[in-house]
């Protein structure tokens, strides 16, 4: 359930382009997976992570 909504609340994030948000659920859903030990999910969110720290850096300046 708590992946669903991070998930739902990611699509919102990028909707909106609220990367600050967006930033802070991927770096949530990292932790999550990271305690899963889900490999896959760890890899797919770490990048996005990273796309997202990039766009609130452009965008912030």
């Amino acid at each position: 359930m708590a992946e669903f909504m991070a998930n739902t609340t990611l699509e919102i994030t990028e909707k909106i382009g609220d990367y600050t948000t967006q930033t802070s659920i991927l770096e949530l859903m990292l932790h999550l997976f990271i305690i899963l030990k889900n490999d896959k999910l760890i890899s797919k969110a770490a990048s996005q992570l990273e796309l997202a720290q990039k766009h609130r850096k452009l965008y912030s300046s």
